[in-house]
């Protein structure tokens, strides 16, 4: 771990004079690595901000650097600019955490995660704590090398989390992806930049399969406006879901993604809907597709979870 973490934040251009971290066990270990790593920058911001509950070190581009939460979680900072933007967020897995609580969901057996990026969520889910199997699903090159490596810092064990090096698209086969872009990188560009790469494609179905999940007691899909490809795979996997939180962005069209909410929509009605920037107001599908059809419900993170009346 030592040589990978020095390694890493050398090559970054990381100027660390002193770090103030708390950790436990091992992480004591990691914070006398920090205090002694010694590169250049120009530009160095130290940020703990009040209403957050992590720590964030590093250059104010975001590209170098690290974060540490209360929780022991080791980010790089390549994948999680948010957090270097002077903005008040909250840990993202924290929050999601937080959600699904009020959700009525407090035990979470298996974690899917569908464009996990730098693992950011797979890892906050892989803690001990929660007894979880995760699946990390990212098909790109370069954010799956900062993935391993996000994982590969941890001081807690993490033989609960597999990573999956595919895009799921609805079909088994190869696809081709944009690169360089970071967490934007997408299977629908609608203009292809000059830096693709091609990938396998897998279906749901598969992946289920390979992850060897019974069922997903929360499975998280962003994946840039591909979304749409995998609602006739969810129509079949409902039966094994809990909860699905996806996310309905701009980079696809409204009609694509009512294919989504027709997929959850069943005879029995037990699905309900929450928006991430509305999370208080629980609708039904019916009354969830009206709204979004007529473009009242603005691109967002979407929430289906049965009704546990």
């Amino acid at each position: 771990m030592k040589k990978l973490l020095v390694s890493t934040l050398t090559n970054s251009g990381l100027f660390l004079i002193s770090v103030a971290i708390r950790l436990s066990g091992d992480g004591k270990l990691l914070a006398r690595i920090l205090q002694k790593v010694l590169v250049t920058t120009s530009k160095v911001k130290f940020r703990l901000g009040s209403a957050m509950k992590f720590t964030v070190i590093g250059a104010d581009d975001g590209s170098r650097g690290i974060q540490v939460s209360d929780g022991n979680i080791v980010l790089l900072a390549a994948g999680t600019r948010r957090y270097f933007s002077g903005g008040n967020y909250r840990f993202q897995g924290e929050e999601l955490e937080d959600r699904l609580r009020r959700l009525g969901r407090t035990r979470i057996d298996t974690f899917l995660d569908i464009g996990a990026n730098c693992g950011e969520l797979a890892i906050w889910f892989a803690q001990p704590r929660f007894h979880c199997r995760v699946a990390a699903v990212e098909p790109v090159r370069e954010t799956l090398e900062l993935l391993r490596a996000n994982i590969a810092l941890q001081s807690f064990p993490m033989d609960n989390i597999t990573v999956f090096a595919c895009a799921v698209t609805g079909t088994n086969g190869s696809i081709r992806i944009t690169s360089g872009h970071g967490s934007q990188n997408s299977v629908v560009a609608r203009k292809w930049r000059s830096s693709t790469e091609t990938v396998e494609s897998v279906s749901l179905a598969t992946l289920l399969e390979r992850c060897r999940f019974d069922a997903v007691s929360f499975l998280k899909i962003d994946i840039e406006g591909a979304e749409p490809m995998l609602a006739d795979d969810l129509a079949k996997a409902l039966p094994a879901l809990d909860v699905a939180m996806i996310e309905f962005s701009d980079k696809n069209a409204i009609s694509e993604y009512l294919k989504i909410v027709d997929a959850f929509t069943t005879p029995s009605g037990e699905w309900r809907v929450r928006t991430n920037s509305n999370f208080d107001v629980e609708l039904d599908i019916p009354a969830f597709r009206s709204l979004y059809a007529q473009g009242r419900i603005p691109a967002d993170d979407v929430w289906f979870y049965r009704n546990a009346a």
